[in-house]
């Protein structure tokens, strides 16, 4: 082996061994990175048991010359990813990916805890419809000041209660179709109506910006000087055909 001037370096079994400790300490964050960035991964959901499993692998990897780095490493996730476990918002997202649902879970008393934040997410989406829906109802309706009683709806404004909830969390935790996670919700809209609009809400954030990233980088190439009078709806369009190769299967 020679270096960039043609010397010879001379490689020893320690400088091996630390290479292949590195590869190995380096190589659960290289495909945590690949899992999280690809144009794929359409929500946030795989981010919560990925920076689980990226820890878990990164503490598993035994080291005899890496230890310090390992070490850094994974106090550094701990230091930037410790909470994330706590995050309603990654949580919700989590177990709403099919895929996973609790089989992230540590424990029994985790499983709860989690459980109970979805029903208290549940909860707290049914009062705020039911709001928006008397709001909506009161102000396209004309009431007569004069009659005593103008304040009664007579719409039905009962609110699902914990049970109703826990069963629909019960009933999506026991199916077994582990389909792709936009497709799955697509086709259950009408089936957990509890969970959807939790969907609706945690899922449309994405787990990176490389995405956004790599669609302004595309408008960099497609933007220049001799392309002076492109029009705004033609450069969307010819973003939307660049970033969305699968447009026409969509179809």
């Amino acid at each position: 082996m020679t270096d960039e001037l043609g010397n010879s370096i001379k490689v020893t079994y320690r400088d091996v061994a630390i290479l292949k400790e590195m590869c190995l300490i380096l190589e659960p964050i290289a495909n945590a990175t690949a899992r999280l960035e690809a144009d794929s991964v359409s929500t946030s959901g795989p981010v919560l048991p990925v920076i689980i499993g990226l820890s878990k692998a990164v503490n598993k990897v035994q080291t005899e010359y890496c230890t310090s780095v390992k070490t850094g490493i994974a106090n550094s996730l701990d230091r930037r990813f410790g909470n994330i476990n706590l995050d309603d918002h990654y949580i919700i997202s989590a177990v709403l990916e099919p895929r996973f649902k609790l089989k992230w879970t540590a424990s029994p008393l985790e499983v709860m805890m989690v459980k109970s934040c979805i029903v208290h997410h549940m909860e707290s989406a049914a009062v705020a419809a039911a709001g928006t829906s008397r709001e909506a109802t009161a102000s396209s309706e004309q009431l007569n000041d004069d009659d005593l009683l103008s304040f009664i709806n007579d719409e039905d404004t009962t609110l699902p209660d914990n049970a109703s909830c826990v069963s629909e969390l019960d009933t999506y935790l026991a199916d077994s179709n582990v389909s792709e996670c936009l497709q799955f919700w697509q086709g259950s809209v009408h089936k957990y109506t509890r969970l959807y609009p939790l969907h609706l809400k945690h899922h449309c954030i994405p787990a990176t910006s490389a995405a956004m990233e790599r669609c302004f980088s595309a408008a960099g190439y497609i933007v220049k000087a001799w392309r002076s009078r492109l029009s705004d709806q033609m450069l969307e369009d010819m973003l939307v055909a660049k970033c969305y190769k699968r447009l026409s299967e969509l179809r």
